[in-house]
């Protein structure tokens, strides 16, 4: 049976023996193994060393996310920008990531 699949929790829960990588050249395509263990491999790990991605979030989320950021460099109130981002965004490195620099750019705003 061949299953074809995005879904990096497939391969985590996949023998490396039994995962098989095709990627799409120019001219051809090619098949490989992967080179690590994707047993019990993280999400993230699948996720940039399979499909080629960095990115944690999806592409929606990630366009919320730059337009906050861009909002926060034009200096808009960070009070209402850290409710947003808690409001809208799911828990993530990213959330975390602006988050912390919210938050640590109302500290040095108290100083």
């Amino acid at each position: 049976m061949l299953i074809t699949t995005h879904t990096p929790f497939l391969i985590s829960d996949s023998e490396p023996e039994k995962v098989m990588v095709f990627k799409k050249g120019k001219q051809a395509v090619t098949v490989k193994r992967p080179d690590y263990n994707t047993l019990g491999a993280s999400i993230n790990k699948i996720t940039m060393k399979t499909f080629d991605k960095k990115e944690t979030i999806g592409g929606y989320a990630q366009e919320i996310l730059n337009t906050l950021k861009e909002r926060f460099k034009a200096g808009e109130d960070k009070e209402t920008l850290l409710e947003e981002v808690n409001q809208r965004l799911g828990d993530s490195i990213e959330k975390v990531l602006f988050t912390k620099t919210l938050l640590d750019s109302m500290e040095k705003d108290k100083d």
